[in-house]
């Protein structure tokens, strides 16, 4: 990513702190997944579909389930229907450059309900976007 650790936070194994490392032993907590195509009544978001507070929160009305803290949280976009009906393309290089996901402005949302984990079946933000990458980001120093 073009970015060069301090060497005091580097140890012989790797990054002490925010590694995928430390999960190797596995995660122990509730999954939620939701599916944000499924809540629209369709097979997947179009490329470029922002995924906003409200949608989240009415997937969590209709599914009676709150997000809460500790829970890891996944989204259903429905990309693979999408990449199965126009044909392959490389992961995140979307012919186009768009891709449909979450919204900057849910990050506040994200914090709010303290979740452990947050993982997508496709990039986490939406594409394009006025702060490209910012839910990613989000994701990774919380």
């Amino acid at each position: 990513n073009g970015y060069a650790p301090e060497a005091a936070a580097v140890l012989e194994n790797g990054h002490d702190q925010y590694s995928i490392h430390n999960l190797k032993n596995g995660i122990v907590t509730r999954g939620v997944l939701m599916d944000i195509a499924r809540l629209k009544g369709v097979p997947w978001l179009e490329p470029g579909t922002p995924i906003y507070i409200e949608d989240l929160e009415e997937w969590e009305e209709q599914a009676g389930v709150r997000v809460s803290s500790g829970d890891a949280l996944f989204i259903r976009t429905g990309v693979w229907p999408l990449r199965e009906a126009e044909g392959p393309w490389l992961r995140g290089r979307r012919p186009g450059g768009s891709q449909a996901g979450l919204h900057p402005s849910v990050i506040p949302w994200l914090k709010q309900r303290d979740i452990a984990l947050l993982g997508s079946d496709h990039p986490t933000y939406v594409s394009p976007s006025d702060l490209p990458g910012a839910v990613h980001d989000f994701a990774l120093m919380y």
